[in-house]
């Protein structure tokens, strides 16, 4: 990127420092699980126009979810309710990578 700016006589700015996003100590097992889940993603081929195709994101793999929040939460009461708010994170997830 910085290359690209220079092209222009532009300079990429300087970093602000590191991200910090607040999160609510009740939310932290869900960010947990989303952070190791959010690469099992279900996906098809879209055909375009003049044969291009582009990548669709369907949803999360259910299975490798459920696997992985069997293996690691063992209260199921809790996993029902982080599977509550993945499905959230889920949908939000999908408009931002599909585009929508």
């Amino acid at each position: 990127m910085a290359g690209d700016l220079a092209a222009f006589g532009l300079a990429a700015p300087a970093p602000a420092g590191p991200l910090v996003c607040p999160v609510w100590e009740d939310l932290m097992p869900t960010v947990r699980a989303w952070l190791a889940i959010s690469h099992q993603w279900r996906t098809q081929l879209v055909p375009l126009a003049l044969g291009a195709i582009r990548t669709q994101v369907i949803g999360l793999d259910y299975a490798a979810v459920g696997a992985w929040l069997a293996d690691n939460i063992p209260d199921l009461e809790a996993r029902r309710e982080i599977w509550r708010y993945l499905a959230v994170m889920e949908a939000e997830a999908l408009q931002l990578l599909n585009g929508e």
